[in-house]
């Protein structure tokens, strides 16, 4: 399965980088990291969205980037703020690898006194906007070690799945 090769390049950050003028967007180009957050005024919820911790599951941030239309609309009827982390390993999703390219997989290396660009970077950005999240979903894939996705010709799987969404009660 890992012969699989993407363009994060043109599937994931040119589309993410033609909403600029709705959402404020920050690059880290060299890690092809990317982040959007919408440009609200005294939000009534504030919402993390991100996906592609998992190289070798792409489903939920190819997920984010075709939704970011109604997600920019969401934020606009409801006054919710999104901050959006599209893909946290596109070294991995490039060549389809559960880790990035150091060898590393970002989702059991998740820490604050993490030294990672990817970590480094989400925190970062938390930090800028002074963040402070109701909710946060990160996007994941059922299906990654087999080969579903190539059996079927697909180039991306078909679907996604969120996992213990949320564990307080939100007003």
């Amino acid at each position: 399965m890992k012969s699989i090769i993407r363009d994060v390049e043109n599937d994931i950050l040119e589309k993410c980088r033609s909403y600029s003028t709705d959402f404020e967007v920050l690059e880290h180009s060299y890690f092809n990291l990317i982040s959007l957050k919408t440009k609200n005024k005294k939000p009534v919820k504030k919402i993390i969205l991100s996906g592609g911790i998992h190289g070798s599951e792409p489903a939920g941030s190819l997920a984010i980037v075709k939704f970011l239309n109604l997600i920019l609309n969401i934020s606009k009827e409801k006054n919710y703020e999104f901050l959006i982390f599209p893909c946290l390993n596109p070294s991995g999703l490039e060549v389809n690898t559960r880790e990035n390219k150091e060898g590393i997989d970002l989702n059991r290396s998740f820490d604050l006194e993490s030294n990672l660009p990817e970590v480094v970077f989400l925190i970062d950005n938390i930090n800028i906007y002074d963040f402070k999240a109701d909710l946060s979903i990160d996007f994941h894939e059922t299906c990654p070690e087999d080969n579903c996705d190539i059996t079927l010709g697909h180039k991306f799987p078909k679907e996604f799945y969120m996992y213990e969404v949320c564990t307080i009660p939100i007003s």
